[in-house]
């Protein structure tokens, strides 16, 4: 009679491999494109584990986008968190420093090898299927509210529904700046860097904040 797998029987950084992996083949062939068997031997592990662990591949899945949106939320708010303490009213550019930087520095982060997660999020926050929409509901809607409030605050005449198009158009420059595709470096013949990511993020703040200003005085000249 075979015997039951169970966790003492794997090494303990199982599921944490097991997740890497799957980052690795998701951000490379899509959820479609990926098997739970290439998983596993990309994990090093037996397939069994991943089900163990997760339980089909759709909550692998899911886990994968989780773990790195917490990571990536905690630093926001742990940046917030430093913001407010020192005024009670942060300046947009402060803001969008704080909602920038993260995400920017975690896909040039290559101890984790933020390119992987950089090309994951890309399809999950532009994906109009069901599973895309609700990952990104569940994960990010909630820092994202966060921030369209203090934008409101930070600008006087903004209005919601013109805060919400300004933290979607910063999040577009955030996931355009979390991939070293080396375009930038290209067409500016080099005075543009992927590896500055400080000069980048600089740069993304100035554009935000001036588009973001421009929709509230839009709304007083009407």
């Amino acid at each position: 009679m075979a015997s039951t797998l169970t966790a003492l029987d794997a090494p303990q950084d199982a599921a944490e491999c097991l997740l890497d992996a799957a980052e690795a083949q998701f951000s490379e062939n899509g959820f479609h494109g990926t098997t739970t068997r290439a998983i596993a031997a990309g994990a090093g592990v037996n397939a069994a584990l991943l089900h163990y662990y997760f339980g089909s591949k759709e909550q692998l899945f899911e886990t994968v986008v989780e773990r790195r949106a917490g990571e990536i939320n905690g630093r926001r708010r742990a940046l917030l968190g430093e913001l407010l303490a020192q005024t009670s009213a942060p300046s947009l550019e402060a803001l969008l420093e704080a909602f920038l930087r993260p995400t920017i520095e975690f896909g040039h982060d290559t101890t984790r090898d933020g390119q992987r997660y950089a090309r994951l999020l890309v399809h999950v926050a532009a994906g109009t299927d069901e599973r895309s929409r609700r990952l990104t509901a569940q994960n990010y809607n909630g820092i994202a509210q966060e921030f369209i409030a203090l934008f409101t605050g930070a600008v006087p005449g903004l209005a919601q529904k013109d805060a919400v198009r300004g933290y979607l158009f910063a999040v577009s420059i955030a996931l355009s700046l979390m991939g070293r595709t080396g375009r930038a470096t290209d067409l500016s013949a080099g005075a543009c860097r992927d590896d500055d990511v400080n000069q980048a993020i600089e740069e993304a703040k100035i554009f935000a904040a001036a588009g973001i200003r421009a929709l509230a005085a839009r709304q007083r000249d009407d």
